[in-house]
């Protein structure tokens, strides 16, 4: 990721990267997508801190699976 995030900005600094001539023109309504784009960001972090949550309480368990020490005998 880094890579093709770094190979694109040396291609703009350097004025290498692609021009679009003539793109077409944006038809969708800019005001009910921004509505649903902050709908989608919530979304996705909402989902990502649920997912973090599960994989901390795994981690935290994590120490109930581990052997036991062997139990030293009772003197009589």
């Amino acid at each position: 990721m880094f890579l093709t995030v770094g190979i694109g900005l040396f291609r703009y600094i350097t004025g290498s990267l692609g021009i679009v001539h003539d793109p077409p023109p944006i038809t969708a309504g800019t005001a009910a997508v921004s509505a649903v784009s902050i709908f989608l960001i919530l979304h996705a972090f909402s989902s990502g801190t649920a997912a973090l949550t599960g994989i901390e309480a795994i981690s935290n368990g994590i120490t109930a699976f581990k052997e036991r020490a062997a139990a030293t005998p009772a003197s009589p």
